[in-house]
């Protein structure tokens, strides 16, 4: 048999519990990663980035030309010299910073100078000759060659 007063009650229940609980499509939880970078490259994307709560978000770092990435902080702490960083299942909100620095030049040592020619006669009363360096490799970083006479009394040094 049916009651109609029960009927009622347990609707108004079910009601009562649908209006505390919400009841349709719930929106999902974001949370906000801020991501920044210094001078002299990027991090995209960029800003204050929003992700839904349990997805993946990944970071890509480019440094300019003639720059390298010298650090890369999650909260805080370094990751390294990372080129991509990914937060994976997202469930707070993070930051992510990055820095460059300029690569450093490449040092090429000299291996060696030759000097032409490798034997000079000079006679007395103000003769002259002339020597030629040759550094090796070509591209050595620093080619600079000091002359100097070890008894000046007998022989100067010109440099031109």
């Amino acid at each position: 048999m049916f009651n109609k007063q029960v009927f009622i009650i347990v609707c108004l229940v079910i009601l009562t519990a649908l209006l505390i609980t919400g009841c349709g499509p719930t929106t999902p939880t974001t949370y906000t990663i801020t991501a920044t970078s210094g001078d002299h490259g990027s991090i995209a994307p960029t800003g204050v980035v929003a992700v839904t709560e349990g997805e993946d978000k990944t970071f890509t770092i480019t440094p300019d030309t003639d720059y390298q990435v010298a650090d890369v902080l999650v909260e805080s702490a370094s990751m390294g010299a990372v080129d991509e960083y990914t937060f994976e299942d997202v469930t707070e909100d993070h930051t992510i910073s990055v820095t460059f620095e300029a690569i450093p030049p490449i040092v090429v040592p000299v291996t060696a100078i030759t000097v032409t020619p490798t034997t000079m006669a000079l006679t007395e009363g103000g003769a002259t000759g002339t020597l030629v360096e040759t550094v090796a490799p070509a591209n050595a970083t620093n080619q600079s060659v000091t002359w100097s006479s070890s008894v000046p009394a007998v022989a100067t040094v010109l440099m031109e």
